[in-house]
């Protein structure tokens, strides 16, 4: 919790990502909010891929399961999924230069 909060104070400016804002307008809408957002419980285990991070946050990771218990039988889950993600936002970088 302390990490969170630290980042907090020292990135409290960053921008949530345009694919999850709210569109309400006409205006927010051609700016691109909520343009390409996915919903995940449309894709095969209601889990997809992708980044929720604003930009400056990518790759911040604020959970980090117990080795013992039911948290350790999450854990490998949870490996395979941010193995996933970094993969799209190393692609994510690699289409941007």
């Amino acid at each position: 919790m302390d990490s969170a909060l630290e980042v907090a104070k020292d990135s409290g400016a960053a921008r949530v990502p345009l694919h999850l804002r709210n569109a309400p307008t006409g205006l927010m809408k051609k700016l691109g909010y909520g343009k390409q957002y996915k919903y995940a419980h449309d894709y095969e285990g209601g889990w997809l891929p992708e980044s929720y991070m604003p930009a400056e946050l990518a790759g911040v990771l604020f959970y980090y399961p117990k080795a013992g218990g039911w948290e350790a039988e999450f854990m490998d889950q949870l490996e395979r999924r941010r193995s996933m993600v970094k993969e799209l936002l190393n692609k994510e970088d690699s289409s941007e230069k």
